[in-house]
């Protein structure tokens, strides 16, 4: 079963910030004479594909669980797999912040020396799923 990860407004806010500081900056710089809508072209066009590709990755990255493990897909194509044996603990938490962890109620996957922090928008399925395929026999 396919799980996409959660994203809050909130976070989002987070790509938005360095546009309106970066064009603060250019703006009010005194070594680099920029007017406003000449600083808001130049940000734009610096930050736009950093901003599209970051959009990208977020939305089209998700996870899977099957009889071996979790698998995780960033941007739909680069994978990781955990597998149930390495798995020590699933906990609920507020903190950590990653591109994957983007709202307020996250997953904490705690492997090995390791952890991994995911905001799944399904979490009890997403368990559910994970307790039904983890049955240590």
């Amino acid at each position: 079963m396919k799980f996409k990860f959660k994203v809050e407004f909130l976070y989002l806010l987070y790509l938005v910030l360095p546009f309106f500081i970066a064009t603060m900056i250019l703006s009010l710089s005194k070594s680099v004479v920029f007017s406003l809508k000449e600083a808001i072209i130049v940000v734009i066009i610096l930050y736009l594909p950093i901003f599209i590709i970051s959009l990208i990755f977020i939305f089209t990255s998700y996870c899977t669980v099957d009889d071996k493990g979790i698998n995780i897909y960033y941007a739909g194509f680069l994978e990781r797999i955990i597998n149930f044996c390495d798995i020590e603990n699933i906990e609920e938490t507020e903190a950590g912040f990653n591109f994957l962890a983007l709202a307020n109620s996250k997953l904490k996957i705690n492997v090995k020396g390791e952890s991994y922090i995911f905001a799944i928008k399904e979490k009890d399925l997403f368990l559910e799923t994970y307790y039904k395929n983890n049955i240590i026999e």
